[in-house]
């Protein structure tokens, strides 16, 4: 029986770097009896195609034509015995969702890999995520939506579902602030210790740059912004592609960028975090409690989370919404962006 493994991020825990490393080493990969497919690969490096194939009405990226069974019918000619995909986006799909993946891989021996961060260090780029993603919530806001309601950051709901569908036995749960902490390279150590690929990891090509490093402040509020325009005229579509094309490719665009950047760097506004650490250690203790089994490298004492100087997390700094709003026609550069 053919072998898949699952890579569902989550989000932030630098799947993007292991979806990088994983597509420009394809061919290598592939002599040591692991596939990385290309289909479903189309945006960018990872196979977020997939993922999007499963939710009802999204649109695929950069092809009119993949299909999961497209996908399957490769694999199933392919040589190799092992495969890997990987797309943070799989951490979005709801219970049926995963059922209905688990209903086609029915005849393969799946395994599902889940990286998880502290919240405390990451929720200031899980709202980033959000807000690329078409959320239109202030920061403060997103934060005391996560003080009623914890599910984005809540891993043993997410864990749940993919263990529900394929079994306890099939999930491996990696702690990505902990192989930071000990200066473990996340790829190499997924390749290794998860997937059992020993031979020739010295032969990786890896990037010389940070990958999908975080956005500037003023970037994300002005996105921020459009989204809520967006919503004011009941569009779906985030308009984050647009506007990064448009911050990058255009000299009126690089203008606007270097003018973010140094709002950015004056900025003074400033929100912190204290009231979130209880909450978050206990929902890492319940974590820890339910799923010690599935995860492979807890710190020493038996602590999910290696401590990475919390404080400096708990207070982060903001762009300043109102000033941006007065400098900036956000409805002029909605309208540009969507003509």
């Amino acid at each position: 029986m053919k072998q898949i493994y699952i890579h569902i991020g989550l989000h932030k825990t630098g799947s993007t770097y292991i979806q990088k490393v994983c597509a420009d080493n394809r061919a290598h990969l592939r002599s040591l009896g692991l596939a990385y497919p290309e289909l479903g690969a189309e945006f960018l490096f990872g196979h977020h195609n997939v993922a999007w194939s499963l939710m009802p009405g999204h649109a695929l990226r950069n092809t009119d034509s993949f299909s999961l069974p497209q996908l399957l019918d490769w694999m199933d000619q392919c040589e190799a015995q092992r495969f890997l995909i990987s797309s943070e986006d799989f951490d979005f799909l709801q219970p049926d969702q995963i059922s209905k993946l688990h209903y086609l891989l029915a005849d393969y021996d799946v395994k599902v890999v889940m990286y998880v961060r502290n919240p405390m260090t990451a929720l200031y780029s899980y709202w980033q995520e959000s807000v690329k993603h078409g959320d239109a919530r202030p920061f403060k806001a997103y934060c005391e939506q996560i003080l009623i309601d914890s599910q984005p950051v809540d891993y043993c709901k997410i864990a749940s579902r993919w263990v529900k569908t394929f079994g306890r036995d099939a999930l491996s749960i990696v702690i990505y602030d902990n192989l930071v902490a000990s200066q473990i390279d996340i790829v190499l150590y997924l390749l290794r210790d998860i997937l059992g690929v020993t031979k020739d990891l010295e032969q990786f090509v890896m990037p010389d740059r940070r990958i999908n490093p975080s956005s500037n402040t003023s970037i994300i509020e002005v996105i921020r912004q459009l989204n809520e325009i967006q919503q004011k005229l009941n569009c779906t579509e985030p308009v984050t592609g647009a506007f990064m094309t448009f911050l990058n490719q255009s000299k009126t665009g690089h203008k606007l960028r270097q003018y973010l950047q140094s709002e950015r760097e004056n900025g003074d506004e400033f929100i912190d975090l204290a009231a979130l650490e209880k909450p978050f250690s206990e929902l890492s203790k319940k974590f820890l409690s339910i799923h010690r089994e599935q995860i492979k490298n807890v710190s020493e004492g038996e602590i999910l989370f290696e401590d990475r100087k919390l404080d400096s997390h708990s207070v982060v700094p903001l762009a300043n919404a109102e000033a941006l709003a007065k400098k900036i026609d956000i409805a002029k550069l909605h309208s540009l962006l969507v003509s």
